[in-house]
């Protein structure tokens, strides 16, 4: 394997198993995910929840296998941008929330940048 092959494979297991285990881990905060969504006055929030702990796991299982890799990732860049939208709207919040939000907002912007060269790696 070349060094490009295994930096890919290493990257793909890392991204990919960080958001399979939350994505389980996630399944024991379901309602309190549903709450945030329903808070938002977004519809569907109980789905909405059961939708984006699902594609952690799936798509975070096919990343870590190499299964589809460019659908795992894309698909991952999809849940990232939407829940980042959703939970760290930083854009209406002030003072320490604003930075905590705006830290939090940025850190996921990395994990995209990520998912696209995953992406990229797999096209």
């Amino acid at each position: 394997m070349e060094m490009s092959e295994a930096l890919v494979v290493a990257a793909r297991v890392f991204a990919g198993g960080a958001f399979l285990l939350i994505g389980l881990r996630n399944q024991h905060n379901h309602a309190a995910i549903a709450e945030l969504i329903a808070a938002k006055k977004l519809p569907f929030a109980k789905l909405g929840s059961s939708v984006g702990i699902g594609m952690q796991i799936v798509f975070g299982g096919l990343l870590v296998t190499g299964y589809l890799p460019l659908v795992a990732a894309l698909g991952l860049l999809v849940f990232t941008v939407l829940a980042t939208l959703l939970a760290h709207d930083f854009w209406a919040k002030q003072g320490e929330a604003r930075k905590a939000d705006e830290s939090a907002f940025l850190v996921n912007m990395i994990i995209a940048g990520g998912l696209l060269a995953i992406a990229a790696a797999a096209a």
